[in-house]
C-alpha cells in the first residue's frame, strides 16, 4: 500500500472487496532535465520537468470513488517524443524498477516516414528489448496531428502521414512485430485514418484522447474567430466532422478509444456551469455508443493533464470517469470494460 491507497502488491492474488479496479491506459513519465538519459526536450512541461515514477504514483494516490475503493491494476506509458526512443523505453523500465508489477506496457515511438530499413532497425531492437522484459512493449504511437491552424500541429509532425507511401508500408510492419498502433490525429484526419487502417486488420489500432477535439477559442482559431451569432453553426459542423470520422473508424473492429484528454476539449470542461461540461460529457456518450464499452477505455493523460493554468486534479478526472460510468452503462461489466479490462485485453497486458 501507498499511504493507505490500495495498490496491487506484486504477486498477489484477488483483491479487496468493493473495489473499483482501473488500469491507467494512458500516462508519461520524463525527465527534460536529463536529455542524455532520456532525449526529452524542454516543450514537454514547463511546470514539471521532471514528472516521476513516484510524482505519478502520488497522483494516482489521490483517486476516490464515492462508495468503493480505488484498486490500481497498473498504467500503459505513452512515449513523450523524444529524441531517443530506445533511451526513452530503457529510462522507462529503469524507473519503475521498485514498481515493476505497475507498468503494464510500454507504446514506444517509431517515424513511419523514414527508410524500411531504419525502421526495421529500431522495430528489432524493441523486440529484443521485449524478449529482455517478458514483452513490455505493447504497441508503436507517431503523432498525427497536422492542420491549416498552427495550433493543431503537434510537434515533430512534418506531413500528412496517411498520404505518404512509405509510411504505410512501414505500417504493416506491426503485424509482423506484433504490435499495436495508437492513433493520435486531429478530428478532420480521423475518417482518412479509417480507410488506411481498414487494409490492416491484424494490426490493433486505439485513437488517443477521442480524436483531439478542440472547442476553446484560444486553440480552435476558427470558433475563435468566429461571429457570436455563427459560432454555434462553425462548433456544430466541426463536431459533425469529428463524429463522421468516429463512426467510420468504429465500424473497424480492430479500432478502439481512449476516453481521455479532456482539457484539450477545454481547460474548463469539468466546471459544471461551464457549456464544455456538457460536450464533453456527449463526447463520451457519442463514443461508447458507437464503440461499445469492450472497445473503449479511460486513461489519466498525467501530467499533460495536470499542466497549468490548464490542467485538472487527478481526483476530478477519476470522479468524472465515475460519474460517466453509472450514467452511461447500466452493468457492472460494461463498467469494468472500460475501467480496465478493454486496456488488459488491447494490449495484452498479462494478469
Amino acid at each position: 500500500q501507498i499511504s493507505g491507497f490500495y495498490l496491487m502488491d506484486k504477486g498477489e492474488e484477488g483483491s479487496i472487496n468493493n473495489s473499483i479496479k482501473f488500469v491507467d491506459a494512458h500516462f508519461h513519465i520524463w525527465n527534460v532535465n536529463d536529455y542524455e538519459g532520456t532525449g526529452h526536450l524542454p516543450f514537454l512541461s514547463k511546470a514539471f520537468p521532471h514528472y516521476s515514477t513516484q510524482d505519478y504514483l502520488n497522483d494516482i494516490q489521490t483517486i476516490q470513488f464515492k462508495n468503493r475503493q480505488p484498486e490500481f491494476l497498473g498504467g500503459v506509458f505513452v512515449e513523450a517524443l523524444s529524441d531517443n526512443p530506445i533511451r526513452e523505453v530503457e529510462w522507462t523500465i529503469e524507473s519503475f524498477a521498485n514498481h515493476k508489477h505497475l507498468l503494464r506496457g510500454i507504446v514506444a515511438y517509431a517515424d513511419f516516414s523514414e527508410s524500411t530499413e531504419s525502421v526495421e532497425k529500431l522495430l528489432s531492437a524493441y523486440a529484443q528489448i521485449n524478449t529482455k522484459h517478458n514483452g513490455i512493449i505493447k504497441g508503436i504511437r507517431q503523432i498525427q496531428n497536422i492542420h491549416t491552424n498552427k495550433n493543431l500541429i503537434w510537434p515533430k509532425v512534418k506531413e500528412n502521414y496517411f498520404q505518404n507511401a512509405t509510411w504505410k508500408a512501414n505500417f504493416a510492419l506491426l503485424e509482423k512485430y506484433n504490435l499495436s498502433f495508437d492513433l493520435h490525429c486531429n478530428p478532420e484526419q480521423i475518417s482518412a485514418a479509417a480507410a488506411v487502417f481498414a487494409s490492416f486488420p491484424n494490426i490493433p489500432v486505439v485513437l488517443d484522447h477521442m480524436g483531439c477535439v478542440a472547442l476553446s477559442d484560444d486553440v480552435n482559431l476558427d470558433l475563435g474567430a468566429a461571429p457570436k451569432e455563427e459560432r454555434n453553426n462553425v462548433k456544430n459542423k466541426y463536431i459533425s466532422i469529428w463524429d463522421e470520422g468516429m463512426v467510420k473508424l468504429s465500424k473497424l473492429s480492430h479500432a478502439h478509444v481512449k476516453l481521455s484528454a479532456y482539457w484539450f476539449v477545454h481547460p474548463k470542461w469539468f466546471e459544471k456551469e461551464h457549456e464544455s461540461y456538457e460536450d464533453v460529457e456527449k463526447l463520451v456518450k457519442r463514443s461508447l455508443e458507437l464503440f461499445g464499452a469492450q472497445r473503449c477505455m479511460f486513461a489519466s493523460n498525467y501530467p499533460t493533464d495536470k499542466e497549468p493554468p490548464k490542467g485538472t486534479p487527478m481526483a476530478i478526472i477519476y470522479r468524472e470517469f465515475e460519474r460517466w460510468t453509472e450514467q452511461f452503462l447500466p452493468t457492472e461489466q460494461e463498467r469494468e470494460q472500460v475501467f480496465y479490462k478493454t486496456a488488459i485485453k488491447f494490449y495484452k497486458i498479462q494478469q
